[in-house]
């Protein structure tokens, strides 16, 4: 068996931004989404979740645990 490089999830601290403000956007992605650099405030029901290749952030993406994306389950289960 190969190498296996660990990822894990983490909530955003301020020890991320160092590397993820430098996270790049092709043109054609950012009708889609947003940088990390950007999303700096959340409301409530919206959790900053980093994606760490060992202690490296490699990915990012906000959670939503609100009324707005309840349609799309029936998971009763609240987030956070």
């Amino acid at each position: 068996m190969g190498k296996v490089d660990y990822i894990r999830l983490t909530h955003f601290s301020n020890e991320h931004l160092e590397v993820l403000k430098f996270f790049e956007l092709p043109s054609e992605q950012e009708q889609f989404t947003s940088l990390p650099s950007k999303i700096l405030e959340v409301t409530d029901g919206q959790f900053r979740i980093v994606i760490l290749s060992k202690t490296t952030p490699v990915g990012f993406f906000i959670l939503h645990a609100t009324e707005r994306v309840q349609k799309y389950s029936e998971n009763q289960m609240r987030c956070c």
